[in-house]
């Protein structure tokens, strides 16, 4: 089944505004920055408005398909990385649109863009629609769980390093997953 591109990206640009990008525990930027490594070369998939350009600099390759506060104004499938790997690709809530047959090619895609030992980082949402507002109730969220890690991780050749809750700031129904796969050799 595919998707509407074009509500989703009309959504994420007019409507979601990233303010608390910080609310979850485990994804968020000051957390994130932990998992990267001084010299790691970074590429943040759906960077949203980029948080993560003022930490990294020219060592961060952003992207988003909405917003045109990265490098580069594409989606997960368009972008054309020209043979280019990266230490760490993030992922936070930017795969998450569709069903299986969307999100399993734009994992490939995502782990083929990734060096052998370099790291994904994910905030997954787990198929809520909770963003609170009219526009997200017809946006399918694909429901992301452990198991799904599991199996994904392996069926692309990485270790699920870890695959936890991670809680907005409220501790209350908000949740996501919290997540990195490594790459094997």
């Amino acid at each position: 089944m595919s998707i509407d591109k074009s509500k989703i990206n009309h959504y994420f640009a007019n409507h979601w505004k990233g303010m608390n990008r910080d609310k979850y525990e485990l994804s968020s930027v000051k957390n994130i920055l932990k998992h990267i490594s001084v010299n790691d070369e970074v590429l943040d998939v759906g960077c949203g408005y980029n948080p993560f350009k003022e930490h990294l600099g020219n060592r961060l390759f952003a992207f988003d398909p909405a917003i045109n506060s990265g490098d580069e104004l594409t989606d997960v499938e368009s972008f054309n990385p020209l043979n280019t790997k990266w230490d760490v690709v993030l992922c936070l809530g930017s795969i998450n649109f569709g069903d299986a047959d969307v999100i399993y090619p734009q994992v490939e895609k995502v782990v083929s863009m990734v060096k052998p030992g370099g790291k994904i980082i994910w905030r997954q949402n787990p198929g809520r629609q909770d963003h609170r507002n009219e526009e997200c109730k017809d946006i399918n969220f694909f429901p992301w769980s452990k198991e799904i890690n599991e199996l994904y991780s392996e069926e692309f050749g990485c270790t699920l390093e870890c695959c936890e809750e991670d809680w907005d700031e409220s501790k209350e129904t908000h949740s996501r997953i919290f997540s990195i796969w490594v790459k094997n050799d």
